[in-house]
């Protein structure tokens, strides 16, 4: 028998409902494994994932609609928060990675990296931050653990490398010393057994061993400037820069013309080293001048920030400025030793000391145009004898 024709009458399975938008948005905030919280205009939390809650340990009936400093007894009441979201943010509409670092009384310290967006909806027109938290706690104990394994390392390092070099170049002077003394020897003794030559190539070789053994002592004395000799105590820069121009035979030498600042400030340093720095600039100053008058000023530039900027300017030759950072290596020159005695190491030695004593130095010049050295310490005041004496 034929089946009646028309419509079929099989019921259709019904589609599942469409979500609205808001379900939507809830269910992807919810994946996110991150702390995320959605604020309204008047940052009042409109929505807050799970990680939220369980991360900072409140729940949604303290949470929804407060305001966002409320939460958690005021705990989130923290000031480069507010700055973020009523200062920076309105401005820049998104910022990323803002560090904040909180003590929570529930949880304890918290490093986080807040991440925040102004965003329209599209249906009201109304305003949203988007607030995502990273707490990155433990990523930053674990990096600090490790630049202080590195710099522990390097430091260890650096100690036996000025050990080994300390060791070598004391164990290199001893023949030298016999180099030179048995060369003098056989100039005394057996010059009239030698020809003009002979006797030449001997000044040359007791001149190479001095020559060494100046280089060997420029060594210990940088491998000493690596290590306290003590702690630092006051020092009267005053008088100590007197003493230095009383004691360098080159600017009586050359008649140069020294102007020393008056009242220049006591440091906090070693004296041994400071008169070390002073030196090696001064002596530098007038050694390396070709002016038939060398000029040397000695002051202080500037006093900031509990350091003192002192300077050396002279009227000498002056460095070309790509050799700035250069002429402070070990050993470097940069004038042939014909025209310039010296071993090169003197500029080396005065970073060293500088940096050990918490300062730096750098230098001003232009190729024959003379050149100001720049050197900073710290300042010698009252908030700072407390501290010298616990050391001492």
């Amino acid at each position: 028998m034929p089946k009646p024709q028309g419509k079929s009458t099989r019921l259709k399975r019904p589609s599942p409902p469409l979500w609205d938008g808001r379900s939507y948005a809830d269910a992807i905030i919810e994946t996110v494994r991150e702390p995320l919280l959605v604020l309204d205009s008047d940052l009042r939390v409109k929505l807050a994932n799970r990680s939220f809650y369980q991360t900072f340990r409140v729940s949604p009936q303290e949470t929804k609609d407060r305001l966002i400093y409320e939460l958690g007894g005021r705990q989130w009441d923290i000031p480069k928060l507010r700055r973020l979201l009523e200062e920076i943010l309105p401005q820049d509409g998104q910022v990323e990675d803002f560090e904040v670092e909180h003590d929570f009384p529930e949880i304890g310290c918290k490093i986080m990296l807040l991440n925040a967006r102004r965003l329209r909806h599209p249906e009201t027109d109304t305003e949203l931050i988007l607030l995502a938290i990273e707490d990155i706690t433990e990523r930053k104990r674990e990096e600090e653990e490790m630049t202080a394994l590195k710099d522990d390392a390097l430091e260890k390092r650096v100690e036996e490398l000025d050990a080994f070099t300390y060791s070598v170049s004391h164990d290199l002077k001893e023949p030298l010393r016999a180099l030179e003394a048995f060369s003098q020897f056989l100039l005394e003794d057996c010059a009239d057994r030698l020809d003009e030559q002979g006797r030449d190539y001997l000044i040359k070789i007791a001149n190479a061993s001095i020559r060494m053994k100046n280089l060997v002592d420029e060594l210990l004395t940088l491998s000493r400037a690596s290590r306290r000799l003590g702690p630092p105590v006051r020092v009267d820069v005053d008088g100590l820069v007197g003493e230095i121009i009383a004691g360098i035979h080159v600017i009586n030498a050359r008649g140069a013309a020294l102007a020393v600042e008056k009242g220049l400030p006591d440091v906090l340093a070693e004296p041994v080293w400071l008169k070390e720095v002073f030196a090696n600039l001064i002596g530098n100053a007038v050694k390396f001048n070709k002016s038939e008058l060398p000029h040397v000023n000695i002051g202080v530039r500037a006093m900031d920030g509990g350091m003192a900027t002192f300077y050396v300017q002279d009227n000498g030759i002056g460095i070309d400025p790509q050799y700035h950072e250069r002429i402070f290596g070990m050993f470097e020159r940069l004038n042939r030793r014909e025209e310039y005695e010296g071993t090169g190491a003197g500029l080396a030695i005065v970073k060293r000391v500088l940096e050990n004593l918490g300062g730096k130095v750098w230098v001003e010049s232009e190729l024959g145009a003379g050149a100001t050295f720049l050197f900073t310490l710290p300042v010698w005041a009252e908030a700072t004898a407390s501290t010298e004496e616990q050391a001492a």
